[in-house]
Formats: structure tokens, sequence, C-alpha cells
């Protein structure tokens, strides 16, 4: 992964890049884990010359309801009054789908703000187990251009090929 991902520079600079690298990804690992992560996906290679900075992580909540719990009710909470959050139907199961722009946060390591797209959604038949899929990308460096606009429709292309199955 690194090799390609620093191909063309001079080699006195791959070294500190690498370090630089590693550090930044085991950062973002570690939030993702502290925030029951499951799994964390991150683009690597370049594409016409660009890397996108986008990221994508899949966790696994409990909301500690009780086993008689309506998703649909739930679902209807996290909607209301919110402009920005929307109702969604992932492979047969109702969801709420948030966007938003999340500010730089300079006391939390965070350098810029991004765009978020969160994806949340009910484990069927276990009313307690939720997945939450989120998004989040830096665009070309302003989280409302173009780019950013594109990597959301993508993510939101990726989520229609969510499919629910069984171990």
């Amino acid at each position: 992964m690194f090799d390609r991902s620093f191909a063309g520079l001079p080699r006195d600079q791959v070294a500190e890049l690498r370090h630089e690298l590693r550090l930044r990804l085991q950062d973002l690992a570690g939030r993702a884990r502290d925030n029951h992560g499951l799994d964390l996906y991150v683009p690597t290679e370049r594409r016409h010359g660009v890397t996108a900075a986008a990221s994508f992580v899949v966790a696994e909540v409990s909301v500690g309801s009780v086993p008689d719990a309506d998703p649909a009710l739930l679902v209807a909470q996290l909607i209301a009054g919110d402009a920005h959050t929307s109702a969604v139907t992932v492979d047969g199961t109702i969801g709420a789908r948030a966007q938003r722009v999340a500010a730089a946060d300079a006391a939390c390591g965070v350098e810029h703000a991004s765009r978020r797209v969160d994806y949340v959604l009910p484990v069927p038949a276990d009313p307690d187990r939720w997945v939450v899929v989120s998004l989040s990308t830096l665009g070309s460096g302003d989280p409302d251009d173009e780019l950013a606009q594109l990597l959301v429709e993508l993510f939101d292309a990726m989520m229609t090929t969510f499919r629910w199955r069984r171990p």
C-alpha cells in the first residue's frame, strides 16, 4: 500500500511520510475502535492523481431498549424536526440517514471541517442492536465542494447495495 502511495517522491521524504501516514492511520483506527467500530474503510490508492480524503466506518451500537421497542418509532424520533435527517429503507429495513458538516476541532485533533453522512439501521429481528455506517470526507478541502458531494453520492450508492445476512 505505502509503496504505491509514495511512488515518484524523493527517497529522503518517503521514510518521514510513511511514519506520519502510519501514525494517522493508527489514530483513525483507534478512534473508530473507541466508537464501537467493526470495520474501517480508507482509500489508499490514487485515481486520476487524487487519493480521496474520505473514510467510512461500520459500528454496532445498543440502544438499551425494552425488548418490544419498535424500530420504526425510534427512527421517527431520530428524524423528527431535523431537516438534515430522513427516513431510508436499506434492504427492507427502515432506518435514518443524517447529513451534516462537522466543524474542525483542534482540541480533538480534527484539523479540518468535514462532510458527514450517517446511516442508522436496526438489526432485523433484534431491536436492541443497531448498525451505524458513517462517511467522513474533506472533499478537496471544503466539505461543501463538488468532490465532497460526489463522494456522498458514491457512499449513498454503496449503501443501496447493503444486505443483511445471518452467519
